[in-house]
């Protein structure tokens, strides 16, 4: 998180693979979902996609 959190420039990286890993990060996400893991899992995965969707904000240079 650091480093995304401080870094200005995105060049040398790929916004395209930051969405990607947001969208491979949803689908684990609801696939626990699905097979009813439990809460710590859960809140573990769910963490993690609200991270990969605050770099895509970054990646894209929304703000």
């Amino acid at each position: 998180i650091q480093f995304w959190n401080k870094n200005k420039s995105m060049e040398g990286l790929s916004a395209k693979s930051v969405v990607l890993n947001f969208a491979c990060q949803l689908i684990v996400f609801l696939y626990l979902l699905d097979n009813e893991t439990s809460w710590m899992i859960l809140a573990s995965s769910g963490v993690g996609v609200c991270i990969e969707f605050w770099k895509i904000g970054k990646a894209m240079h929304i703000e």
